[in-house]
């Protein structure tokens, strides 16, 4: 392919910077997502679960969706911007489909983890910077987390049972992550965690209420279904698996997959049977 081909044509400017903003915003809504990605200026940060952020990251979305639709001939673009906005393409898609159809926030309670005790953790135990600059930010996620609480009381509706039950246990490792977890990084800059225990245990007694309202309030009437239905669970495959296939051909392929390999394992095992066990009957040699 001629040089001339691969240069970088405007409509790939056009693309990164559409690419660039969305990705920026999608980092900025989701600061733990960005922390674990190890992108660090939102350390200080938690998701907003409110419904005025969701319409906000649900209009985003569209939007960009849209200003894509200005590339739907490939050709217009070159190199890895070809296969990036189709990359982007799916998973501007599944953030739709997340918001507008499963969400989540409405009756799962474990998406609220990833702020009460996700966001620490990752900054307790991800050696990516000194103690002395994790500290500040790990006291700002921990004022923040009775906000995430009260969002999450006001969201959450009728859950599946298995989902609160599960959300119970993990909200008693967060109290002990918050009361007894800290202390690896702590210990590593005393000064900076100075005056950090009261923090804490105002933090804890928080997740101890609502350990007690998701006992007591949300687990009596958590009588949702925990299959999503035909319908969304295809959607949420399609996009989990970045792929066309159906459930039934991927099905199939598995079913096939299985079936080979079940079969190269019995014919190199065989022999070594056979060597070891020279009077098994035919029954036993024709087991697979």
């Amino acid at each position: 392919m001629p040089l001339a081909n691969l240069r970088a044509t405007p409509q790939d400017e056009q693309f990164q910077q559409i690419a660039h903003d969305y990705i920026e915003g999608f980092l900025t809504n989701n600061p733990e997502y960005a922390t674990e990605l190890g992108d660090h200026r939102f350390d200080d940060k938690l998701t907003d679960y409110s419904a005025e952020t969701r319409a906000q990251e649900l209009a985003r979305a569209k939007q960009t969706r849209q200003q894509l639709e200005a590339f739907n001939e490939l050709s217009q673009l070159t190199g890895a911007n070809k296969v990036d906005i189709r990359l982007l393409r799916d998973n501007i898609d599944s953030e739709i489909f997340d918001i507008e159809e499963l969400r989540e926030w409405e009756w799962n309670p474990l998406v609220y983890n990833q702020s009460l005790a996700n966001s620490i953790y990752l900054l307790v135990a991800r050696d990516f910077a000194p103690a002395e600059q994790r500290i500040p930010n790990l006291r700002k996620r921990l004022e923040g987390i009775p906000a995430v609480i009260a969002q999450a009381k006001a969201n959450l509706k009728h859950s599946p049972k298995i989902y609160t039950e599960t959300a119970i246990e993990q909200t008693q490792g967060a109290i002990s992550l918050v009361r007894e977890g800290l202390s690896p990084l702590l210990n590593q800059a005393p000064q900076a965690a100075k005056d950090l225990g009261p923090i804490q245990e105002k933090t804890a007694k928080a997740l101890e209420d609502y350990k007690t309202w998701l006992q007591k309030d949300l687990l009596p009437r958590s009588d949702g279904d925990f299959r999503l239905g035909a319908d969304k669970f295809r959607k949420k495959l399609r996009f989990a698996l970045a792929s066309d296939l159906s459930m039934e051909e991927i099905m199939q392929r598995a079913q096939a997959d299985l079936a080979q390999t079940q079969k190269a394992i019995y014919e190199t095992a065989l022999p070594l049977y056979r060597k070891y066990f020279p009077n098994a009957g035919k029954a036993t040699l024709e087991d697979k």
